[in-house]
């Protein structure tokens, strides 16, 4: 994991898999706890995407 951030009841993390990043997102509702994955891609793009979601 390369960088973690939490809003409300939600976690977001970047991640660094085999050489390409992925962003994991969990979500911990009512007891089920729900996790979707972008696609692994490369690190400027997936760090764009990561800077939008932490920015709002």
């Amino acid at each position: 994991m390369k960088q973690f951030f939490v809003r409300g009841n939600v976690e977001y993390e970047l991640c660094a898999e085999g050489g390409q990043y992925v962003i994991k997102r969990t979500e911990r509702k009512n007891g089920h706890v729900v996790v979707m994955e972008t696609a692994r891609g490369y690190r400027r793009d997936t760090e764009d995407v990561w800077k939008s979601i932490a920015s709002g």
